[in-house]
């Protein structure tokens, strides 16, 4: 929401929607590979097995009830 900010305070819509959209991807890289990390044996789904699994299903990631 930050760097969305930067982009509103130039007063470019462009550069707003820009930013937005190059965040929104690099959080989702993000996302995708520290989950793909938490799936081995020492890592959350080792040790909470499907209940973790089950939780990460039904949980957004980044913004509560939308993502």
């Amino acid at each position: 929401m930050v760097w969305t900010g930067f982009g509103v305070a130039s007063g470019s819509a462009g550069a707003a929607l820009g930013v937005a959209a190059l965040m929104g991807a690099a959080y989702s890289r993000r996302i995708a590979s520290e989950e793909d990390m938490l799936t081995g044996e020492d890592m959350l789904t080792g040790k909470l097995g499907t209940a973790y699994a089950e939780y990460s299903q039904r949980t957004k990631r980044l913004i509560p009830f939308i993502w």
